[in-house]
């Protein structure tokens, strides 16, 4: 990777590892992405953290520095659409993508630019949120990965029963009648972290956590996202019914999930893992959306947790 290719990141915000490094990244379709590494010594292999929707690479900054601590290089990206990588839609504010395999696209350059940064195997994948739908895709195909780690994936999107079942066709409708980047229904362009509050928020019952996401998107505007566009919703619907319907994929999985999940689909996880080889799901008591932002001692436990579960299969 050529270092000419340099990216900004925004160490003032971000309060991790001091060797961050951030790298333009170029798609087959030309799409820019933002990709980021915090090299370890003596690294014992590679975690990929894929974030998940609205999110970039600062956010997981503090987390990395844990799993630093135990011997790993960290990568992460920003996904097309989102935080410092190309915008898709007319509005930037709104959350788009053409097509959800496109993110498998993002990938695959990902892993390559961490191929030709050096970083070391064996290789294995933390994804949060979208990022845990995307990886799960990934799994299906020829993954490079050891093993995972998921927290709250989004293998479905908590809704009430009747509008998540009206809800794929309707979209998919709006879509082909050329309002596939418009808003989707119930969402706003603003950014959630960004004019949110801390009191009831879906996301974290921390509030230094709170605070730490919100003066990221707050210093740097370039990093905020809105609701997601139509096609979004309508391309994540249809990518989530058809892993859904497929068997579990052959790789140890550790799955952490919020207590108080109010955002992804709690009974499509606990129903995923049931029969999901060489497995473990641990629910966090208490816990939101964000499990791994908590405060420091739950992010220790969790960072053991999951380096561990990894040296099992290494």
């Amino acid at each position: 990777m050529d270092t000419d290719q340099a990216a900004p990141y925004y160490f003032e915000v971000a309060d991790g590892p001091e060797r961050a490094q951030a790298f333009w990244i170029q798609t087959q379709d030309q799409k820019r992405l933002r990709v980021g590494f915090w090299p370890a010594d003596a690294p014992r292999g590679t975690i990929f953290i894929s974030p998940g929707r609205s999110e970039y690479i600062e956010k997981y900054s503090r987390f990395a520095k844990f799993l630093i601590e135990r011997q790993y290089c960290v990568t992460s990206i920003d996904w097309r659409g989102q935080g410092l990588s190309d915008r898709l839609a007319p509005d930037p504010m709104i959350g788009h993508v053409h097509h959800f395999a496109d993110y498998q696209n993002d990938l695959e350059v990902w892993q390559m630019a961490a191929q030709e940064y050096g970083c070391p195997k064996p290789w294995f994948h933390l994804a949060h949120s979208m990022g845990g739908c995307i990886i799960l895709r990934s799994l299906h195909r020829n993954s490079s990965m050891t093993a995972t780690a998921f927290s709250g994936p989004m293998w479905d999107i908590k809704m009430h029963r009747v509008v998540r079942k009206c809800a794929k066709p309707i979209m998919h409708m709006a879509s082909f009648l050329g309002l596939g980047k418009r808003l989707a229904p119930t969402t706003s362009r603003e950014c959630y972290n960004a004019t949110g509050t801390f009191e009831g928020n879906t996301l974290t019952p921390d509030r230094e956590m709170w605070l730490y996401m919100q003066k990221q998107v707050q210093d740097h505007q370039d990093l905020q996202l809105g609701g997601p566009s139509v096609h979004w919703l309508a391309a994540a619907l249809s990518e989530m019914d058809a892993l859904m319907r497929l068997p579990a994929p052959d790789m140890p999985t550790l799955c952490v999930m919020g207590g108080n999940e109010r955002i992804v689909g709690k009974k499509a996880i606990r129903k995923r893992m049931k029969n999901w080889k060489n497995s473990e799901l641990q629910i966090i008591d208490g816990a939101e959306h964000e499990v791994l932002m908590l405060d420091r001692g739950v992010q220790n436990m969790l960072a053991d947790q999951i380096t561990s579960f990894f040296e099992k299969y290494a």
